[in-house]
């Protein structure tokens, strides 16, 4: 990855996959090295099959 200037980085990722990855591959706390990383975490609720369905498809 560059570090260019006025460049933010945005991951999607399921949080407790990726640490339990990083878990087994650099045999280490993956909640740490994430923290390393990761300078501001925004948590997306899950959304229900239902109400994507409406999203997309409009309907009330």
């Amino acid at each position: 990855m560059g570090d260019f200037p006025n460049v933010i980085y945005l991951l999607s990722m399921d949080r407790d996959v990726v640490t339990r990855a990083l878990e087994e591959v650099h045999d280490c706390d993956g909640y740490e090295y994430l923290e390393k990383i990761i300078q501001v975490t925004f948590e997306i609720p899950e959304l229900r099959k239902n109400k994507l369905h409406k999203v997309f498809f409009f309907l009330n």
